[in-house]
């Protein structure tokens, strides 16, 4: 169904390819990582496609793609302090000083978000 409306919409083939990594063909998950990256016109935000695409590439243990993607997603519109922290795809960057980094980060921007608007 998703291929009938989105049909090789970058955000599509990001989530092609972590199902991919989570299932452990690497070889898969980074070919279809490299076609979700390229620059076209994507239906959905770009910031989901990154999010995706970086979950990915923390599965397949390359965590520097993962961090950069997850800097991008978090500057152009998803600075989503809980959602970067508690993705269970991300575990295996909490040991790496460039997520730890970005989470601080984002952190600082979440409690200000929160005096500033108030709490959910």
């Amino acid at each position: 169904m998703a291929r009938q409306v989105l049909q090789d919409d970058p955000w599509l083939v990001s989530c092609e390819a972590l199902l991919w990594a989570k299932r452990g063909e690497r070889r898969k998950a980074e070919t279809l990582l490299r076609r979700s990256l390229r620059p076209v016109k994507t239906f959905l935000h770009t910031h989901h496609l990154w999010h995706n695409a970086a979950a990915a590439y923390a599965l397949i243990d390359k965590p520097a793609a993962a961090v950069s993607l997850l800097r991008r997603a978090s500057a152009l519109g998803l600075p989503n302090f809980p959602a970067f922290r508690d993705d269970p795809h991300f575990q295996s960057l909490q040991t790496y000083a460039s997520f730890r980094a970005l989470l601080a980060k984002l952190k600082r921007e979440w409690a200000d978000y929160e005096k500033e608007f108030g709490g959910a």
